[in-house]
């Protein structure tokens, strides 16, 4: 079994002390540290500012004040403005296709371990990273925000963490088959950036559409051609499996509102195919 090879150990931990001493890695995580303590902080400056002075508390005035929950669920929004998945993308493209052009990835292959346990090991390295993400944010801002505001409703925003760190999960594994396929630092960022304008132009579109869905059923419905909206719905109906909603679980996780299974499912897939097709690549590569 692969977690029972002593060799396999080996190759895991030194991935991620390799991972560990890369800039990239390091500001990642000093950024979401950055910004669990920022936030609230921030917050607290608002809430200062929005205090009624004492003729108004006088004269009956509430005081304004935001709850724990509120500052951890504005940490991870932050957090999640595209600020850590930029780092994702830094990491991987040095710690796969840089490898791959400084010719480093040869003390690696060198090594009496096949080349999928090496994949392997350099994955689950890249998600410590990933995991440590999320977690530093998580570990940083709730005492802070309980300190600040209290310890109410603290417990709400843990989900969206959990989903959070799910779709960086499949994010970063995409990004790693872009990068071994690419086998280029530029052509990483500018594979991922490609990507990111045709899933968001689709998502557009779809979203788009459906604004208009109640104007085109309309005209459908005088034009006797209300069969012609099967086709509609059915278009519409994809917006849940795109790549942007699987990897931004959270979004849709709201109260009174249904799971997005879709985008679960759709996650899942990303990542195994993904997974499957940067492990086809890495056992047929050649390094000089």
């Amino acid at each position: 079994m692969m977690g029972r090879d002593p060799a396999f150990g080996g190759v895991v931990l030194a991935e991620i002390d390799k991972l560990s001493s890369r800039t990239s890695a390091r500001l990642g995580l000093a950024m979401v540290g950055l910004i669990a303590l920022a936030v609230p902080m921030g917050m607290l400056l608002i809430q200062w500012q929005l205090a009624p002075d004492p003729a108004e508390i006088e004269a009956g005035a509430e005081a304004f004040a935001f709850e724990a929950g509120t500052a951890v669920k504005m940490i991870l929004n932050a957090r999640n403005f595209f600020v850590f998945r930029a780092m994702i993308i830094a990491v991987v493209a040095v710690s796969y296709a840089g490898e791959i052009v400084g010719r480093t990835l040869r003390e690696d292959l060198v090594r009496p371990v096949s080349r999928s346990r090496i994949l392997a090991a350099k994955w689950l390295a890249l998600q410590a990273f990933v995991g440590l993400g999320t977690l530093v944010p998580l570990a940083i801002g709730v005492p802070l925000a309980a300190l600040l505001f209290g310890t109410g409703h603290l417990t709400d925003p843990l989900q969206g963490y959990l989903l959070t760190w799910v779709g960086d999960v499949g994010f970063a594994t995409m990004v790693a088959a872009i990068s071994l396929t690419i086998r280029s630092v530029s052509g990483t960022i500018g594979g991922v950036f490609l990507y990111w304008v045709v899933d968001q132009a689709l998502g557009w579109a779809l979203w788009g559409g459906a604004q208009l869905y109640p104007f085109l059923a309309g005209l459908a419905q005088q034009a006797d051609a209300m069969d012609g909206m099967e086709v509609v719905d059915q278009i519409l109906a994809l917006r849940p499996w795109l790549p942007s909603s699987a990897f931004n679980l959270y979004w849709d996780v709201v109260p009174d509102k249904p799971f997005p299974w879709q985008s679960a499912v759709a996650l899942a897939l990303i990542t195994v195919v993904s997974y499957a097709w940067a492990n086809g690549w890495f056992r047929k590569m050649d390094v000089d």
